[in-house]
């Protein structure tokens, strides 16, 4: 009620609509009174974890489970965390939003669950991490981690570009993110004394992952080399050199270790410098489209509008394919999304395009009942983005709103 553009509302309304929006002005008030209520009672918290708990079906999903077993290895380490299918648990029959509303504000990391692209942007997580995200902008103490698996890394929001995502189908990936938090966040949780930088997340977490990596690149070399010894030199070579050494075995053997890393290091470095230079030759132009240009009409190909007037039955969006691999094509496909439907509308394109092709795509509005194509509502706020069918590489969005 304090906002001018309320005031605006008022001073230019007429008198029946003055009334309507000082009724659901002061109804909006007392909602933010109580959220505001019940929020600064709530003890803060460490993490925040976002994920989809139910499918299509009513039934669990695997993002569920395996968002229970982040929380339970952080609640052991003794952080505060965010869960709702056990923290809200206790709040059946209330409104949940008060308590979200603390969880998301207090939390110093957020870490956003998803096996499928579906749920990760299903309407209700979109809900919590795009909030996160705004309350990143203003406090740079807070942390988003993108946490996925069995899933391309490319098929994330476009929104997660430039954060550290953590591949959670790799062996001790959820010790390794623990341990990564452990390092910006006390054990013990009660908030970290010090702000979360992006850097210090990131720095943990490779750390982390080095440190795994190195462990099993020793072990792979001693046993490739171990088995090498007994092809070529044959196995009694092989138990000649056990002999040899009676107080420990090869694999423990200290110098037979090294000796084996440095030479295993210096093949890596050589296969790794030919396979670069190679793909360094062979690479291609990544696919690029034009600036995608929304507008009412299939044949204007130059109009762009990123906010379109109530009436509008179909909404055409152009672009044009301006470069890419030499001699190749590509296959697209589109994700529609828009503030009126539950899930997004995916939409293969059959179509093989080259360099120099133009594409329009028609985008409509149908009644839910009678699928006749309607006027699109007021508000309707429409996204669409165009992926690569090959490689899921994202390619680029184009967002309008119905005025």
């Amino acid at each position: 009620t304090s906002d001018d553009n309320f005031d605006n509302a008022l001073l230019y309304g007429d008198k029946e609509s003055r009334e309507v929006y000082t009724e659901e002005a002061n109804k909006i008030e007392e909602i933010r009174k109580k959220v505001i209520a019940v929020s600064s009672n709530e003890k803060p918290y460490d993490v925040f974890i976002c994920y989809k708990e139910s499918d299509a079906n009513g039934g669990r999903t695997e993002d569920s489970v395996l968002a229970q077993k982040i929380f339970e290895e952080l609640t052991l380490k003794d952080y505060r965390v965010f869960f709702s299918k056990i923290s809200l648990e206790s709040k059946l029959g209330e409104e949940y939003e008060p308590y979200i509303f603390a969880a998301l504000n207090s939390a110093k990391v957020m870490l956003v669950v998803g096996t499928e692209y579906n749920y990760i942007n299903s309407i209700w997580v979109r809900n919590e991490w795009s909030r996160y995200l705004d309350l990143m902008k203003r406090n740079k103490d807070k942390m988003l981690i993108p946490c996925y698996k069995d899933m391309d890394p490319y098929d994330l929001p476009k929104e997660f570009s430039g954060l550290q995502a953590q591949d959670m189908g790799k062996v001790g990936a959820i010790q390794d993110l623990v341990r990564g938090i452990g390092k910006v966040i006390p054990k013990g949780g009660g908030q970290a004394s010090g702000g979360i930088t992006e850097d210090t997340l990131k720095a943990a977490l490779k750390q982390e992952a080095k440190k795994r990596t190195i462990k099993m690149a020793a072990i792979g070399a001693v046993i490739a080399i171990v088995a090498a010894f007994a092809i070529f030199a044959g196995v009694k070579a092989l138990i000649d050199m056990i002999k040899k050494n009676k107080n420990t075995t090869i694999i423990n053997n200290e110098k037979v270790v090294t000796e084996v890393v440095n030479q295993t290091t210096e093949a890596t470095t050589r296969a790794t410098t030919q396979t670069t230079t190679e793909a360094t030759t062979k690479e291609n132009k990544k696919w690029k489209i034009s600036r995608i240009r929304a507008n009412t009409s299939q044949d204007d190909k130059n109009t762009d509008n990123d906010k379109i007037s109530y009436g509008a039955t179909h909404i055409y969006f152009h672009i044009d394919i301006i470069d890419g691999p030499d001699g190749e094509g590509v296959q697209m496909y589109y994700v529609s999304n828009d503030n009126i439907v539950t899930q997004n509308d995916y939409s293969y394109m059959d179509e093989v395009y080259h360099v120099g092709d133009y594409i329009d795509v028609e985008w409509h509005y149908s009644n839910s009942s009678t699928n006749e194509v309607v006027n699109v509502p007021k508000g309707t706020s429409i996204t669409i983005e165009f992926y690569n069918t090959y490689t899921n590489e994202f390619l680029g969005a184009k967002t309008v709103i119905i005025r």
